[in-house]
Parts: structure tokens; C-alpha cells; sequence
């Protein structure tokens, strides 16, 4: 019995001191990556992780363990989870100062320069870090083998956060639900919402007045764009391409501000008299970018 005491309280001093290395005073100096419960189990009371929190390619059910996490410095980076349905455990997480990137994992990844051009678009996308140049870089994916976040069916868990430096939600095939996003209130570079085929809407993005760039193509599922409803200010460009269940982008009525071009093709539902309606207000405000419309629905009609 002494034995047995002995083992077990050398099992707690080991236990306790590995998690005092990880989050010294409630924070995680640089890096961390969770690849499984034990990885989680070490951030349990961290508030801060100074760098980059990556979680992918797990088997976890759940990020309860991770209340207390209030700020990620740099990207939050969930890819790859097979069995997460929600991402409540973040729900005391208020900023993310890089990149909030929520998407698959893909083989065959590759990065190509100055890929503006709707013509040479791949929406299936997901980079380890949201790239400095991200004005002028896009991301393509050869789609050979896929492992994403598959039963990811809701955002449930973010509902803290309010600002992040870039938004990335890609490629997550149960998503259905993003209203945990909606206290988010500052996107300082890109938001791209694309490849969620169960995704119907954008609610949860409410609070969102600008953004650096917008990207939402590729939702199968998606009907409108009424979550986009306060959106006033985009910097660079604006796409909406290939969602095909698309029936009306009424929610950009607000938008007045484009820095950058404008591409809405390859959405067969929406009238094509939408997207030249938007051109017509845009150049109203004095806009200069290039407009690139096609493949929409050429036969309805706009009331």
C-alpha cells in the first residue's frame, strides 16, 4: 500500500510539474499544438497562449478543459477533427490576434502568387497560417484525400470572441450553424466562408461592419446573405462565386465601400440583375475596381 502511495504521488509531482512548464503564471510562452486529451489536459487554467494554438488531426470529442483560455496571440488553427460537433471549452475566449482558421485537412496543399482571377478560384483551401500577403495570395488544394471536421455541425463555444485578424471557415461539411460567431465585431484582413455544403446562412456574422477581403463561394446549401446585413466596408476584393442555392445577395445592401474588385458568378440562382444592381450602387459611391458577373441566372427577373 506505501508503494502504491509512493507511485501515485510521484505521478501527481510529474503531472504537475509538466503543466507548470506548458503555462508558467497562466500563459503559454510561443507555439502550442493539441494532438490529443493529454495535450489538452496540460492548458487546463492557462488564460493566454502568446503564439499559435493548433488542434488538428485529433480524435477529441470535446475542448472542454480549455475555459479559461481568455487570448490566442497569434492564429487558432482547428483542423482536422474528425469527432468534434461543437467547440464549446472556448467559450471564455475573447481575441484572437491572427487568424481563426476552421477547416480540413487536405494532402497536396500548394501555395500560388496572385490567384485574384475568379477564372482560376479553388475554394477548397486550408493553410496552416493565414499568409502576411494576403492581398495578393491565394491558396489551391489538389482534393486527392480529405480528413476534415467532419461532424462539426456548429461554432457553439465562440461566443466571446470579438476580434480576430483573419476568418477562415472551409471545407467543414456538417456546418450548419454559425451564430457562435456573433459577437464578432472586427475582421481586420480576410473572411472567407467556403466549401461548407450544409451551411443555409450567414447569421453570426451580424456584428461584422468591414472586413480586409470577402471570399464566400462554394456553399452548396447557402440561400442568402442576410447575415451579412450591417456589413458597410470592404478594403480589398469581394467574391461570391459558386454557390448554388444562392437566391439573393440582399444582405450586402448596406455595403458601400469597395477598395478592391467585385466577382458574383457561377451562382445559378441568384438573378443575374442582382449582381449588375450592386455594380450600379457601388459606382454611385464613386467605386474604380474591376466587375466580373457571369454565370448567374441571365432569366429572372428583379423586382
Amino acid at each position: 500500500m506505501f508503494q502504491v502511495r509512493v507511485v501515485a504521488a510521484l505521478i501527481t509531482f510529474i503531472l504537475g510539474n509538466a503543466c507548470e512548464e506548458v503555462c508558467e503564471n497562466g500563459v503559454v510562452e510561443g507555439d502550442y499544438e493539441i494532438g490529443g486529451q493529454s495535450d489538452l489536459d496540460a492548458l487546463e487554467g492557462c488564460r493566454e497562449i502568446e503564439g499559435s494554438l493548433n488542434i488538428k488531426g485529433t480524435e477529441l470529442e470535446s475542448l472542454h478543459g480549455l475555459e479559461s483560455l481568455e487570448a490566442v496571440g497569434e492564429d487558432l488553427l482547428l483542423k482536422g477533427n474528425g469527432n468534434l460537433k461543437n467547440l464549446e471549452g472556448l467559450n471564455g475566449l475573447r481575441e484572437v490576434g491572427g487568424g481563426l482558421i476552421i477547416c480540413s485537412m487536405f494532402e497536396g496543399l500548394d501555395l500560388l502568387e496572385d490567384r485574384r482571377s475568379p477564372k482560376n478560384g479553388n475554394f477548397a483551401s486550408c493553410p496552416e497560417r493565414i499568409p502576411d500577403t494576403v492581398k495578393t495570395v491565394r491558396w489551391s488544394v489538389s482534393l486527392s484525400s480529405s480528413q476534415g471536421n467532419r461532424q462539426l455541425e456548429s461554432l457553439d463555444g465562440l461566443e466571446s470572441l470579438s476580434s480576430v485578424e483573419s476568418l477562415r471557415i472551409d471545407s467543414n461539411e456538417s456546418l450548419k450553424d454559425i451564430s457562435g460567431l456573433k459577437n464578432l465585431k472586427t475582421v481586420r484582413r480576410e473572411m472567407v466562408i467556403s466549401s461548407n455544403d450544409s451551411l443555409g446562412n450567414m447569421r453570426g456574422l451580424d456584428n461584422i461592419r468591414s472586413a480586409g477581403s470577402v471570399e464566400i463561394g462554394g456553399n452548396e446549401s447557402l440561400k442568402d446573405l442576410d447575415g451579412l446585413g450591417r456589413l458597410e466596408a470592404v478594403e480589398w476584393d469581394l467574391s461570391i462565386n459558386a454557390n448554388r442555392s444562392l437566391r439573393n445577395i440582399d444582405g450586402l445592401e448596406k455595403l458601400t465601400d469597395l477598395g478592391g474588385n467585385l466577382s458574383i458568378y457561377g451562382n445559378k440562382v441568384l438573378p443575374a440583375c442582382e449582381a449588375e444592381e450592386l455594380v450600379d450602387r457601388l459606382e454611385q459611391e464613386r467605386w474604380r475596381g474591376d466587375a466580373y458577373i457571369s454565370g448567374n441566372d441571365d432569366e429572372a427577373t428583379c423586382e
